[in-house]
Order: structure tokens, then sequence, then C-alpha cells
């Protein structure tokens, strides 16, 4: 397969990383200490996922327009770039393990960005869950900020609200660990 030597994100090895590959990666470091380094790795490879999926979308017309459609979707699979719902609950995980004093604020920041994917895109792989709301309102139960509980509670609202209009079906249902968090 002459694909194997193209110079995909590890240039001029012939290595291409998947999904499969980043989110392996970005779980480890999750799982790291110290915690806020580990954390700023994590959603690095968050950004260069994010990055390598827009260089992706930009391509695809071109550069899949002649191929068959089977060879197109087994390229697709195993270039697969695209950040997951795992992926973006790892790395806000991991800020909210990180115990720094902007963690709540980044776990926010990354579950912001996931929303705007997912509603940007359409895409039903980015949409978040109870595990992702779950962390970012551990990253504000454990916050020593000013303000933390009452953007913790504004959270758990914005979640209610969205499971109330149907945006994130039973996968976004609040239960009772984000009531007591």
């Amino acid at each position: 397969d002459d694909d194997d030597d193209d110079d995909g994100p590890v240039r001029g090895v012939g290595v291409r990383p998947n999904a499969v590959c980043y989110n392996a990666a970005i779980d480890a470091w999750s799982r790291s200490r110290p915690a806020g380094e580990a954390a700023e790795r994590a959603e690095r490879l968050l950004r260069e996922m994010e990055h390598e999926r827009e260089l992706q979308q930009q391509s695809v017309p071109f550069r899949d327009s002649s191929t068959p459609r089977s060879s197109r979707n087994k390229r697709n699979d195993r270039d697969n770039l695209n950040p997951t719902t795992v992926t973006y609950t790892s790395v806000i995980a991991a800020w909210s393990r990180s115990r720094r004093p902007d963690a709540a604020r980044r776990a926010e920041a990354v579950l912001s960005d996931m929303i705007y994917a997912h509603e940007r895109m359409r895409d039903a792989s980015i949409r978040p869950n109870k595990r992702t709301y779950g962390a970012v309102l551990a990253a504000w139960a454990a916050s020593d900020e000013e303000g933390a509980s009452d953007r913790a509670q504004e959270i758990l609202d914005e979640l209610i609200d969205r499971y109330n209009r149907g945006e994130d079906g039973d996968d976004c249902r609040p239960n009772e660990v984000m009531f007591n968090s």
C-alpha cells in the first residue's frame, strides 16, 4: 500500500497515529503526576488532534475525490484523528485532578470547546455526556476560587436545561453524583 510511506503527523517516519493512539496517550497523561503538567500535556495532544482534524477536513475533498469509496473508507478509518467524547472527557478529567488554581476554568473551557465542536459539526461522537459534565463539576467542587460553588451550580443548571430540551439525550441525564458535587 503506497499510503504507508506517507509522512503523517510523525514526519519522516511513516507512522500515522490515529485517534485510538492519541486517546491512549491522553488517558495516560490524565492519570499521571505531576497532575498540572500532565493536564497541560493531555490538552496539548487534544489541540494537536483538533488541528489535524481541521487539516483533514480542508484536504478531504481534493485528496479523496478520485479514490474509490472502499479505499476512502479504509483510509479515513486509519487516518482518523477526530477527537471524541472520550478524548475531551479525559482532558477535562486531567484538569479536574490537577489541583491547579486555574483547573476548573481550564476544564470548563475544554467543555465549551467540545460543545462548540459538537454543534458546529453536528457530530454525535463528540457530544458531552454524564462523565464529561461530572468531571467539570468535580473540578469546580475542588476549586478554591471565589464563586466556585456558584459556577458549579450554573453548570449543573445548564446541563439540566440541555437535558430538558433533549439536546444531549439520556447520556446527559443529571444524576445524584452531579447534585452532590
